[in-house]
């Protein structure tokens, strides 16, 4: 039983890791985008931006002419299909006692297929996931404070599950402490079968260092690279922790180029800022809804080393081609996750767009 518990748990932080990488940073912060005068230094008193985003899952079986993400390989037979209607991705960033909060919520439903001819079903239920980030602002380089994550998950254990024991349910919250020197990482969990997955992790892990480089808390990696100039030239190497096993990291962020068609004369051109059309999006909070085209620079995040991957592909906004408002800027307006063995891509695009509490 315990070598399956170590199994298991391999598994599970191979999917919610990041491994080492050995890049040289080239690019710096340029700015807050997320505010009106993005060049402001500090974190304004009442700011406020929330952002509403539709999850769908989406598997890539070929590179379109676009090629805003690459074909996923299958690591089994297990397939997942979403609820998109009973399922969402939300991000706050609010100020408060004069730092940044950064709250995220992703609310996953769906089915797993599974089994030798695929129709077997376990239905996922609620699935959350939700994290809550206090950070300085950019006069202080982003430093975190402190980080919180609290996870209600169901994976399987296996890439090609035979029956429902082979998917196995964990229950934690994670709580980091930053201090100047040192990271605190505290893993909690009240769930009977997670307490047996944990039991090596029960004691708080210290991490010495870990802003002796560059280092960005995971959990708002994808909000603070809003904050870079966007051309063809953005290297980003950064630590983290990684908030199961306190285990600090390295990873990239970098420009993704792609390959445009043209004219058949001409062939195919290497380009950086692409267009992008998100469907019935709203910018002043669900008031006005249109196809709003935008200009889009993609970031890719990856690890390298014997596991190497890409494990979030984003996509930024550059520039607005039929909106005028400028509230906020460098939206996160498209997102692919590869879900666990590369089943499929969960998709987070731009829904809704708030700058005042509802």
């Amino acid at each position: 039983m315990k070598r399956k518990l170590t199994v298991f748990l391999a598994i599970l932080l191979c999917f919610t890791s990041l491994t080492a990488c050995g890049k040289v940073q080239t690019s710096s912060f340029t700015g807050s985008y997320w505010l009106d005068n993005y060049s402001n230094k500090t974190a304004p008193d009442g700011f406020y931006e929330k952002l509403e985003y539709e999850v769908t899952t989406e598997k890539v079986e070929k590179t379109e002419d676009s090629d805003y993400v690459g074909t996923l390989v299958s690591m089994g037979t297990i397939k997942f299909e979403i609820d998109k209607v009973n399922s969402s991705y939300v991000t706050e960033l609010y100020t408060e006692n004069g730092n940044y909060v950064y709250e995220t919520s992703l609310t996953v439903n769906g089915t797993y297929y599974y089994g030798a001819d695929g129709k077997k079903e376990m239905k996922i239920e609620n699935d959350v996931t939700k994290t809550k980030t206090v950070f300085k602002d950019f006069e202080n380089g982003f430093k975190v404070v402190s980080s919180q994550k609290q996870a209600s998950n169901v994976f399987p254990a296996s890439s090609s599950p035979s029956s429902e024991q082979d998917f196995k349910k964990v229950a934690y919250e994670s709580v980091i402490e930053y201090g100047a020197k040192e990271a605190k990482v505290t893993l909690k969990t009240n769930d009977p079968i997670s307490k047996e997955y944990f039991t090596t992790l029960s004691e708080p892990v210290t991490v010495k260092k870990y802003n002796k480089k560059a280092y960005i808390e995971s959990e708002i990696m994808p909000l603070i690279f809003r904050s870079f100039k966007y051309d063809s030239s953005l290297v980003y190497t950064f630590n983290t922790i990684e908030n199961i096993t306190g285990t600090l990291k390295e990873i990239t962020g970098k420009a993704k180029t792609q390959t445009q068609q043209t004219t058949e004369s001409q062939g195919a051109t290497q380009k950086t800022i692409v267009p992008m059309t998100i469907e019935l999006c709203s910018l002043d909070g669900g008031k006005t809804r249109n196809d709003l085209d935008f200009d889009v620079m993609g970031v890719t995040f990856s690890t390298t080393g014997e596991f190497a991957q890409t494990f979030l592909t984003a996509y930024y906004e550059t520039a607005r081609r039929n909106v005028t408002d400028t509230k906020t800027r460098h939206y996160m307006v498209k997102a692919y996750r590869p879900m666990i063995y590369n089943c499929t891509y969960m998709v987070y695009t731009l829904h809704n767009v708030y700058n005042e509490r509802v």
